[in-house]
């Protein structure tokens, strides 16, 4: 009886301990190995774009040809556009890159506007070539959209190109002349503008 006892608890032991280690794995020579770690995520290192230049990554070639300030927005927000030219040579559907502008005063980032003729991230069909212009305005200084920061240090429009099979983008960087950004604060507010025309 107490032998029979003492068997059950050394089984209810041995469960439990196996029942611990469930991250260990037990190899054929009866070695314990543990398993890998899981990946982490890490952000992609951005590199330094040159304008004219294509970024080619997962079957989408993308270039920024230029930039240029632009008319703020009429709620006061300064912009920015860029020219920008877009290749699906791929065999499925790709998206177009994202394209915000990083700014020093905050962590939010600088989103697109209405009137763009180049939009981020609609799906980008095999064998198409979109190509227009991207306004960009500057970023939020906090969480209420009437308030944008009021200059843009180090300011620098980030291209982030992910193709359909990848999991990881290409993040490239394209550096704007201070003397730009103080252009674009100094530029008029301009009119509402509608949404890209489809199929442009």
């Amino acid at each position: 009886m107490r032998r029979v006892g003492g068997c059950l608890v050394a089984v209810a032991l041995v469960v439990a301990a196996s029942a611990c280690v469930s991250t260990n794995e037990v190899d054929p020579s009866g070695n314990i190995r543990t398993n890998d770690a899981t990946p982490t995520t890490v952000a992609p290192v951005p590199q330094a774009g040159v304008l004219g230049q294509d970024v080619t990554y997962g079957g989408v070639v993308v270039t920024v040809v230029s930039i240029a300030p632009f008319d703020q927005s009429p709620n006061g927000t300064p912009r920015i556009k860029a020219v920008m030219r877009s290749e699906n040579v791929s065999d499925s559907a790709q998206k177009n890159p994202n394209f915000e502008l990083i700014c020093d005063e905050t962590s939010n980032t600088g989103d697109w506007f209405l009137g763009s003729t180049w939009e981020p991230n609609v799906v980008l069909p095999v064998n198409v070539v979109a190509q227009g212009e991207v306004i960009v305005g500057f970023p939020l200084k906090g969480t209420n959209p009437e308030y944008p920061v009021v200059t843009c240090t180090s300011a620098k429009l980030r291209l982030s190109v992910v193709g359909a099979r990848e999991d990881v983008p290409v993040v490239v960087d394209y550096p704007v002349d201070a003397s730009l950004i103080d252009q674009a604060i100094r530029r008029p507010r301009g009119p509402s503008l509608p949404l890209p025309p489809r199929g442009s």
